[in-house]
């Protein structure tokens, strides 16, 4: 991880999406009545432009580096 003025940056800590992509499965598979067509586009959105951001962004890069 990229440590910035000594404390570690969790941006692009991908740990917690498999638990978000399991409970949005979940709710799709199960037909949830809370889990609204609009907020499956507003969530694919998201993750569209969180990708982009750790594709593109210099912070996102500097951790990818640092990774290795």
């Amino acid at each position: 991880m990229l440590k910035i003025n000594d404390q570690r940056s969790d941006q692009s800590d991908l740990k917690g999406m498999t638990k978000i992509t399991s409970a949005i499965l979940i709710l799709r598979k199960g037909k949830s009545a809370a889990w609204t067509a609009d907020l499956d586009n507003q969530m694919i959105d998201w993750t569209r432009q969180y990708i982009n951001w750790l594709e593109t962004a210099a912070t996102a890069m500097k951790e990818s580096k640092a990774a290795k």
